[in-house]
């Protein structure tokens, strides 16, 4: 099967989204468990990182592996394009027990594979990077229960936020807010997403809204749609939350399979999420663990008032590892989801 270079000029529809297949599989990160998935600006370039402390940069208009970074002493996650030329920021994965750990984020150019910068004085470990869609800032999400925020020409962060526990961050499209997502941790609680303003977070966060949530569930990614009406928060459990962007109420459970069992997606490893929005916002696409993707259309949520279930309307059949990762090109209609492998997606509808 081919790729199809689809702009997203195209409108996307259900029969698109629906038609979507496995296209091309990618296979450099040697049978490891790939935690990340990026897509830079342009959409030509797609980025993974795995356990096997490997960064891999994918060429998608040709299909093909552009080239290999190795990080073997400090490890690689959370892999993420910055918007300078060609270059990314990565987390380390320091090995527990092992020598003293650098917590350092590193300033990766891709093209020559040198160091850029490094971002050091972190105490613990960095559980989550996520750049500004509009900015040269960055923010971090640390196992000592802060959130930093960083700016891509500084040596020291720019500010600090307490969270009284891990959480995740996200940035809506515009780089105006960004919220911090706290997930349950017990099951007699509820998870929060904080809603801060990105140029005065030091006041505090203008709205905090709880979310209902399943016992023994962990969050493993929040992210706006493109369009800045929803918020999304991914879980390791077939169920998944979508959010009033603007209002912060809880509006859908995405129930991916009713009859999963408890450990569903439940891995050795941090990843960065297996569901993901479509490009204009109206639908999501979430990994099944029998390998397939399943798609879920929002349209019904203009017309809903009170929080609603949703089921997939159309599974997306695949047997190409289970779909633990899962991104879509901002420019392309193209999705990428990864277990061992990196593949992509795309229609198999005639243009």
């Amino acid at each position: 099967m081919s790729l199809k270079k689809s702009p997203l000029s195209v409108p996307v529809t259900d029969a698109i989204l629906a038609s979507f297949r496995p296209a091309k599989k990618l296979s450099y990160h040697h049978n490891a468990s790939v935690t990340s998935l990026d897509f830079d600006d342009s959409g030509q370039y797609l980025i993974s990182s795995g356990v096997d402390k490997l960064i891999q940069l994918y060429d998608c208009y040709k299909g093909v592996r552009h080239k290999e970074i190795q990080s073997q002493k400090y490890g690689a996650h959370m892999a993420r394009f910055t918007h300078d030329d060609l270059s990314c920021l990565y987390i380390s994965t320091p090995v527990q027990n092992g020598p003293e750990p650098d917590h350092s984020i590193r300033h990766l150019s891709l093209t020559t594979k040198s160091y850029l910068r490094y971002f050091r004085g972190h105490k613990d470990q960095v559980l989550q990077l996520e750049m500004s869609p509009v900015s040269k800032t960055f923010l971090l999400a640390l196992a000592d229960h802060t959130v930093k925020t960083w700016d891509l020409r500084t040596s020291a962060p720019t500010g600090s936020i307490g969270t009284g526990q891990t959480a995740l961050v996200a940035y809506d499209p515009h780089g105006i807010v960004f919220v911090v997502a706290k997930p349950p941790l017990s099951a007699y609680e509820k998870g929060s997403v904080a809603f801060y303003s990105v140029s005065s977070f030091e006041k505090g966060p203008f709205l905090t809204k709880t979310v209902d949530s399943a016992p023994a569930e962990t969050w493993t990614k929040a992210e706006f749609s493109n369009n800045g009406r929803y918020l999304l928060i991914a879980t390791n459990l077939p169920q998944h939350y979508i959010l009033d962007a603007i209002l912060g109420k809880t509006l859908a459970t995405l129930c991916v399979d009713s009859s999963a069992a408890a450990n569903w997606m439940q891995f050795q490893y941090v990843s960065s999420g297996s569901a993901c929005f479509s490009p204009d916002g109206k639908h999501v696409f979430a990994g099944h663990i029998n390998g397939n993707v399943a798609l879920f259309d929002l349209g019904v949520l203009k017309e809903s008032k009170d929080h609603v279930t949703l089921r997939p309307f159309k599974m997306l059949p695949s047997k190409e590892g289970i779909p633990k990762v899962a991104a879509f090109n901002p420019k392309l209609l193209q999705l990428a989801t990864a277990d061992t492998s990196v593949v992509l997606w795309s229609t198999t509808l005639e243009e």
